[in-house]
C-alpha cells in the first residue's frame, strides 16, 4: 500500500512536468527560424484554450518509468490528467484549473488541494525571448502521431552538454502530441507519446472538476515566494545560496519557501526558457526528518546542503551546482 501510494504521488508530481520540451538530432541546422518561433509561440499560447481528450503515454525520473493516462481539457483552461497504468497508481487523478490544483489518490481516498503551478508560468513571449538566447529553432518534416499530421520544430541549444529537443505539434491546432529528447552521449528518451485524440470533443468543465465526495480533503501549504534571501532566515534557519551567474544560460526565477511548517526549506528555480530544474537547499537540524533532510546524496557549503532535480544531464547538474557552491 505504501509503495503504491509513493508510486501514484510520483505519478502526480509527473503531470506537473508535462511542459515544454524537444528532441533532435546534431546535424548542421536548416532554415525556419522565424517559422519554428511562430508555431512554438502558437503551442504555448493556445495550448490551454482549446477542447480535447486524449490518451498519452509518458516517462519520467531517471529510469524512464511510464504511466499511461487520459488528458482531458476544456477550452477554458480545465484540465484533468487520470492515471490509467500501471495498476497500482490506476485512478488517481490530477484537476488543474489554473487557479487550483486538486490531487486524489484513490487507494487513500484523500485529495490534496494546492495553488496552480500554472499561476506561476512565464508568458510566452518571455519564454520564447529567453530561449532564443539559448537555443536555435528549426523546423523539420514531422510524422503523422495518432492520425494526426504534426509539424516538428527542433531547439538546437547553444551549449553542447544540454540536450537537443524535439516538439511535435498538431498541423491543426499546435497542441504538443510528441516530445522526445536526444541527449549529448547519444541517449533518446521519449517523454510523451499520444496514442489517441480527440478535438472534436466539448467537455463540461464542471465535470472535469468532479472527484468521489467520500474523499477526504487536506489543503496543502503553498511556496512563499522570497523578495530576497535573507527573507528564509526566519522559518528556515539559514540564507540560501544564490550564485553571481550561472552556466548554460539557466537564470533564476525565483527564490520559495517550501515545506510543511516544522521542517522548512528554500527551492531556488532555475529556467533556461525551455527546460526548468530546482535547486533544494536546506540546513542539517536533527529535529528535522523527510525529504529533503534524510537525501543521501548532496552538496554542501558553508552549513547549507543542496541538491538539484531536473531534467538535465549530470555535468550540467554538476555545474550548476557548483556555481551553488562558490555562491
Amino acid at each position: 500500500m505504501v509503495a503504491a501510494r509513493r508510486l501514484a504521488l510520483l505519478l502526480l508530481a509527473l503531470v506537473g512536468t508535462l511542459g515544454v520540451a524537444f528532441q533532435g538530432w546534431h546535424r548542421r541546422p536548416g532554415g525556419g527560424s522565424a517559422e519554428a518561433r511562430d508555431w512554438l509561440q502558437r503551442s504555448l499560447s493556445v495550448a490551454r484554450a482549446i477542447d480535447v481528450s486524449a490518451v498519452v503515454v509518458a516517462a519520467f525520473g531517471p529510469r524512464m518509468m511510464e504511466a499511461k493516462m487520459r488528458v482531458e481539457q476544456a477550452r477554458t483552461g480545465v484540465t484533468r490528467h487520470t492515471v490509467l497504468e500501471p495498476a497500482p497508481a490506476a485512478g488517481a487523478v490530477t484537476i488543474d484549473d489554473g487557479r487550483t490544483w486538486w490531487s486524489y489518490l484513490p487507494m487513500a481516498k484523500r485529495v490534496f488541494v494546492q495553488e496552480s503551478p500554472r499561476r506561476h508560468q512565464d508568458l510566452p513571449s518571455y519564454q520564447l525571448s529567453l530561449a532564443s538566447l539559448n537555443y536555435q529553432f528549426r523546423m523539420r518534416p514531422g510524422p503523422e502521431i495518432a492520425g494526426r499530421r504534426t509539424v516538428r520544430v527542433v531547439a538546437l541549444p547553444r551549449s553542447r552538454e544540454l540536450p537537443i529537443r524535439d516538439h511535435f505539434l498538431d498541423r491543426e491546432t499546435a497542441y504538443l502530441l510528441r516530445l522526445v529528447v536526444a541527449y549529448p552521449d547519444g541517449t533518446r528518451k521519449t517523454q510523451i507519446d499520444t496514442l489517441q485524440v480527440d478535438f472534436d470533443v466539448r467537455p463540461d468543465p464542471k465535470a472535469l472538476r468532479e472527484l468521489p465526495k467520500d474523499a477526504s480533503t487536506e489543503r496543502m501549504q503553498p511556496p512563499v515566494t522570497l523578495a530576497k534571501p535573507e527573507d528564509a532566515r526566519s522559518a528556515a534557519g539559514f540564507v540560501p545560496r544564490i550564485p553571481k551567474s550561472l552556466p548554460f544560460g539557466f537564470i533564476v526565477k525565483e527564490i520559495q519557501l517550501v515545506g510543511p511548517p516544522k521542517r522548512r526549506f528554500v527551492a531556488v528555480r532555475l529556467v533556461d526558457g525551455l527546460v526548468t530544474a530546482t535547486v533544494y537547499q536546506w540546513a542539517p537540524a536533527p529535529n528535522r526528518k523527510g525529504w529533503p533532510y534524510d537525501m543521501p546524496f548532496f552538496r554542501e557549503a558553508e552549513g547549507v546542503r543542496m541538491a538539484l532535480l531536473g531534467d538535465v544531464p549530470k555535468p550540467v547538474s554538476d555545474a550548476l551546482l557548483d556555481a551553488f557552491v562558490r555562491g
